[in-house]
């Protein structure tokens, strides 16, 4: 029970800094808001054995549990926080790429960051 409401506290720390008018304090909330998603998105073993390939990046509906859900709402925020600060902007998209290259995310909420960002 105590993991939900720290959860629910760090969100709400990371929305406001994302709505922070101050460059510094968005950039502080965009490296909160990857490590969260990095932590939540986290592969298990299960998952790290099936290949992002096999995960068809045309498919039309990935249906994602509610963790996935709360992950791909919380990079909707991001993004939707930086589109007027080229410098946010470029710092969020650097850390998600680096954090899809190491693989550190469950394959459908990898292939929903993709789908996303085109």
């Amino acid at each position: 029970m105590n993991v939900i409401f720290l959860q629910d506290d760090l969100h709400m720390v990371i929305r406001k800094q994302l709505s922070s008018n101050s460059v510094k304090y968005k950039r502080i909330g965009i490296i909160g808001a990857i490590m969260i998603v990095r932590s939540m998105a986290k592969p298990s073993s299960v998952e790290e054995e099936t290949p992002l390939e096999s995960i068809s990046q045309s498919q039309p509906v990935i249906v994602l549990n509610e963790k996935q859900k709360q992950v791909i709402s919380l990079l909707d925020l991001v993004r939707s926080s930086i589109s007027r600060v080229p410098e946010a902007a470029a710092l969020f998209y650097d850390e998600l790429a680096n954090v899809i290259e190491k693989r550190q995310l469950d394959p459908k909420t990898e292939v929903n960051c993709m789908m996303m960002m085109e």
